[in-house]
């Protein structure tokens, strides 16, 4: 049974119901969680895994330590176990969320910004608790970099508006993507933010924000 990805779909959906497919023993003394539907963003595409909570009336509140897709579905790492049928509720962490969230827009911006301003395509994308690195396919100087800086902020200050839409794999060379991917097949999803000439496409799999403002500052650096 396929899992309901909400964050996908209704990515401002934090909280939900959902009923127990199953609960599996792992090998780290825990239980991976699998619903028919969730909010949670599972670890993938450089962005890190939601975490939050799981509750039942028995159990209360069980915390949710990590996510990940296996299979087709998403799994969730909790420390008790849950039945198969029961109804519970899953809710994440608002500002984890949150920042994941202004950190995977503010990438797409400060590498459009290189890739605009200088040719620079990003080959590689982190994240870490507070920190996001882009590995660029060649050095920038200290001027280059503070330049691309300014014109994402720019961006994050014009509110620029972002579009989320999927299509097929077949239709990818026909679409001004920043990155391409040869390798991708059936639907695939695109982040698209409206920059008037140089409109920033690319493939994603996280979160984002329907416009570029609540973003906030970005500051970039040499690492």
């Amino acid at each position: 049974m396929s899992c309901e990805k909400l964050y996908l779909t209704a990515p401002e959906m934090l909280e939900c119901t959902a009923r127990v497919v199953s609960c599996t023993p792992n090998k780290n003394d825990g239980y991976d969680l699998e619903t028919d539907r969730t909010p949670f963003f599972p670890e993938g595409g450089g962005q890190l895994s939601d975490i939050g909570t799981v509750y039942d009336p028995m159990q209360g509140f069980v915390p949710v330590t990590h996510c990940f897709e296996a299979n087709g579905t998403v799994l969730h790492r909790t420390g008790k176990p849950f039945a198969v049928g029961e109804i519970v509720t899953l809710k994440v962490d608002a500002a984890k969320r949150l920042k994941y969230t202004q950190q995977h827009t503010g990438e797409h911006l400060l590498s459009h910004a290189y890739d605009v301003l200088f040719g620079a395509e990003n080959v590689g994308f982190h994240m870490a608790g507070d920190v996001v690195t882009i590995d660029l396919d060649h050095d920038l100087s200290d001027e280059e970099i503070e330049a691309g800086e300014k014109y994402a902020n720019e961006l994050v200050w014009k509110n620029a508006p972002v579009r989320i839409f999927n299509v097929d794999a077949s239709e990818l060379p026909n679409l001004p993507l920043r990155k391409k991917n040869e390798k991708l097949h059936g639907e695939v999803r695109i982040v698209e933010v409206e920059d008037g000439d140089h409109t920033e496409m690319c493939t994603c799999c996280g979160t984002h924000f329907m416009s570029t403002a609540p973003v906030g500052l970005i500051r970039a650096y040499a690492v």
